[in-house]
């Protein structure tokens, strides 16, 4: 797989008390905790009370991310609102990093056939890891059985460099299929408007 350095997962488990990386370097999973603890707090802090229920009814939100921004590498993934075990509220996400840019089909930073995840190798990918996802949540799975479901190859990164963080999903029952184009990670009000929310 020309291009693909790394891919795993990292955030909150609910068969595990504290954070929990597998597969990912510090170089992507430290700037990515850094901006999701910002902007969860601030955004908690402004929509109050109806944080919490907005953030459990949060939809999967699929990325891609140019070099750079989270990162020394391009990054592709999603996340899924999560806990830990002892009832602590943060996504879980999944992710692979690119060296060259970002998987060829992301042509330009905008991610085509994204309709129903029918990417050819991307959107399988993409996928099966939301299945994991899904799966750690429902089974209270340990770290290596998430592991062990990631079986899909990550795609071949030789494709374009992008210049804008893509974010893209398929709704929930607060939000409706939304895409954006970003010049850096969501802000505050911004990952607010992801999980439905509606803040100053």
């Amino acid at each position: 797989m020309p291009g693909a350095v790394a891919s795993g997962f990292y955030g909150k488990l609910p068969a595990r008390g504290d954070f929990v990386r597998a597969g990912l370097p510090r170089d992507f999973t430290d700037p990515w905790d850094l901006w999701l603890s910002g902007v969860m707090a601030a955004s908690r802090e402004a929509a109050g009370d109806a944080w919490l229920p907005a953030f459990l009814e949060a939809p999967v939100w699929r990325f891609v991310l140019p070099a750079g921004l989270c990162g020394t590498r391009a990054a592709v993934g999603l996340m899924l609102p999560s806990v830990d075990r002892v009832g602590r509220y943060f996504p879980l996400t999944f992710a692979a990093l690119f060296q060259g840019g970002a998987p060829a089909g992301f042509e330009g930073g905008s991610p085509a056939g994204l309709e129903g995840g029918s990417l050819a190798g991307t959107g399988a990918w993409l996928d099966r890891y939301e299945d994991a996802g899904r799966a750690a949540l429902e089974r209270d799975l340990e770290p290596d059985e998430v592991m062990a479901m990631l079986d899909t190859p990550a795609p071949d990164g030789a494709g374009v460099s992008v210049g804008v963080s893509e974010w893209w999903t398929e709704g929930s029952p607060r939000l409706q299929p939304t895409r954006m184009a970003l010049r850096s990670l969501p802000d505050a009000a911004a990952y607010a408007g992801m999980l439905g929310l509606a803040v100053a």
